[in-house]
């Protein structure tokens, strides 16, 4: 199975549920000085943030117009796509829409982007052992923001983790 569910022949399930979507939330939302963990996500804390260039958001434009709300700051989480047909590295970005915003008891997640190539290939095992090993993911913090280049928009995005080195 895939990561949410699609039957994918020697891929393992990943089981990200509302529970999991609300323990993400409490440790990236956490205020200074608050020492909230789970297991589940591999934060470091608001001062460990990494920048990371996304790609690909013009073939993400739909998803992104329900996220745009200038200067809102979104959580979301890093995926690795090994079945993916045109990289194998892929490493996609996903955004958590939450129930205040789908106007549901749930939660839902939207991939709005992927990894620059490069970098995907230098991280993506290690988030696919993460997730497959321990069950752990890497938080993002991310903008949906109007592109400077296009009349698109676009994701200004940073992982919240020391674990790996973008």
């Amino acid at each position: 199975m895939g990561i949410f569910g699609n039957k994918s022949k020697g891929i393992k399930t990943i089981v990200l549920d509302s529970d999991f979507f609300v323990a993400l939330y409490e440790v990236v939302d956490q205020m200074p000085g608050e020492m909230i963990e789970d297991k589940r996500v591999a934060y470091a804390g608001r001062e460990n943030r990494q920048y990371i260039e996304v790609v690909g958001e013009s073939f993400c434009q739909e998803d992104l117009r329900n996220f745009y709300e200038p200067e809102k700051w979104r959580y979301g989480f890093l995926a690795p796509e090994q079945s993916n047909p045109y990289d194998s590295n892929a490493v996609a970005i996903y955004l958590i829409s939450t129930d205040e915003e789908n106007g549901t008891d749930e939660f839902s997640a939207y991939r709005v982007g992927y990894l620059k190539k490069e970098v995907a290939k230098k991280v993506s095992g290690t988030i696919a052992q993460l997730l497959a090993q321990k069950n752990v993911v890497i938080p993002v913090l991310a903008m949906v923001k109007e592109s400077e280049a296009m009349d698109n928009l676009a994701v200004l995005a940073y992982a919240m983790t020391d674990t790996i080195k973008f």
